[in-house]
């Protein structure tokens, strides 16, 4: 007789991530992909893993401390903003060429997201994009503006495009809001 096997433990369904999303691309090197529901651990372990993959396969500190600035901020946000707490981040790191290689890194967040959330964060990249090619001194007045309102400041999206010069967009599917973050990546020698 056979021995029985244990019994797994039911899972409630409340602690359950969605299932992954089946891309249609192949996998290749420099794309990740994760879905997860982030804490502040785990959005600093992200950004630590993201910082070295980025340094390893990049070779340049400046691109990959850019990318992990970028990560962390759209983490941050998709843990205060997503109403299930779940966020499906997505890395593109180009085509590898390492320092010397022109392009762009593309970075991708998905979440769900409250009506109000989502007003809002349309007016935060309403200020970003109207805010010309000042982006520290954007990211300067809402520093000052955030001492007096604690909550939906907008400083992460404005700290990515002072800190990492990423283009910022945002695309709405029904209650999941996907925000596009671009980093520009200049070859090493190059203004």
């Amino acid at each position: 007789m056979a021995p029985a096997q244990p019994a797994r433990p039911k899972q409630s369904q409340s602690h359950q991530l969605p299932p992954p999303v089946r891309s249609v691309r192949p996998p290749r090197p420099g794309h990740l992909r994760v879905t997860f529901r982030p804490t502040i651990p785990l959005v600093t372990m992200t950004r630590l893993f993201v910082l070295q993959l980025c340094e390893r396969l990049h070779g340049d500190e400046d691109v990959a401390e850019r990318v992990a600035i970028a990560t962390h901020e759209l983490l941050e946000n998709a843990m205060k903003y997503s109403t299930d707490g779940v966020a499906d981040l997505e890395i593109d790191l180009g085509d590898l060429g390492g320092a010397d290689a022109a392009g762009s890194i593309h970075l991708r967040i998905s979440n769900q997201i409250e009506p109000a959330a989502l007003a809002l964060l349309q007016r935060k990249l309403d200020g970003i994009h109207g805010a010309g090619d000042d982006a520290v001194g954007h990211y300067t007045r809402l520093m000052i503006e955030s001492a007096e309102h604690t909550s939906g400041s907008g400083l992460g999206l404005a700290r990515i495009w002072a800190e990492t010069q990423a283009s910022l967009s945002c695309e709405i599917a029904g209650a999941t809001v996907t925000i596009l973050a671009e980093l520009p990546v200049v070859p090493r020698g190059e203004p």
